[in-house]
């Protein structure tokens, strides 16, 4: 059996840095690797989100949000 962890897919590189999106996403999986996590899927989910008080008083509607992620998995220790 699994246990699984998602982590927000968005990636900003750092310009200053120097670092690429590719070298960011090296390091997420590593760090990720070094907890014992192994990497499983990416993936996207939607999520509709409700406005906010004044939102609604000014006629705003529901939104769309997609979201990015990764999603790792490590086995669950015996008990």
């Amino acid at each position: 059996m699994y246990e699984y962890k998602v982590i927000s897919g968005q990636i900003i590189p750092n310009a200053k840095k120097k670092e690429t999106f590719e070298s960011c996403l090296e390091k997420i999986l590593n760090e990720q690797a070094k907890e014992g996590w192994e990497f499983y899927s990416q993936g996207s989910i939607t999520e509709l989100v409700s406005p906010g008080c004044l939102g609604m008083l000014f006629g705003q509607s529901q939104t769309l949000i997609e979201h990015q992620t990764f999603i790792f998995r490590k086995k669950k220790e015996a008990k």
